[in-house]
């Protein structure tokens, strides 16, 4: 059931949609999140060509004096490295752009930004099935806000006892909670 929703939205998502325009307003929502605003310390990722573009938030996270932090696989595991705009970036896991500074294992996000597969009404995410974010906040205490396009939105997203539902998810349509 997980991997036929995960199929079909990826197909929708290698449509022809305005990705640009969506992204530029899910980016005006995301920064005018309480939690954005109050946060000291942002954990959002780099996007791929399928994803909502984040180069907007960490633009305007930059702007406004915070740190901006950038997950990195090593092997099973998601970690955090700082990110500054400019940085070099190269193909990590699964071809993800990461930044090759070093990992910082004691930073604690205010909020972080969760790219998806499928959501529903629930909060419930899919994800890539690996289980990276859901292990990561599994440890870490943190604001859970997904970054998706509105057609990634499913009737009923299938989930476990470990997979953690999200704080809210953002789309070009507006703020779910």
């Amino acid at each position: 059931m997980k991997s036929n929703l995960r199929r079909k939205i990826i197909s929708l998502l290698k449509t022809d949609f305005d990705k640009k325009g969506a992204s530029d307003r899910i980016t005006a929502f995301a920064v005018s999140e309480a939690a954005f605003k109050d946060a000291g310390n942002i954990f959002v990722f780099l996007s791929t060509e399928n994803e909502p573009d984040t180069s907007g938030i960490i633009k305007e996270a930059v702007k406004a004096g915070k740190k901006v932090f950038v997950p990195v696989v090593r092997g099973d595991e998601m970690l955090v490295s700082e990110y500054v705009p400019g940085d070099v970036l190269t193909a990590g896991a699964f071809g993800i752009r990461e930044p090759s500074g070093p990992i910082v294992s004691d930073v604690k996000p205010d909020v972080t930004f969760v790219p998806l597969v499928a959501f529903d009404k629930h909060l419930n995410r899919l994800g890539h099935g690996k289980g990276f974010y859901d292990r990561y906040f599994s440890r870490v205490q943190t604001e859970k806000i997904a970054l998706a396009f509105s057609l990634q939105r499913a009737d009923e997203v299938p989930h476990d006892t470990h997979d953690i539902p999200m704080d809210a998810v953002i789309t070009e349509e507006g703020v779910f909670r």
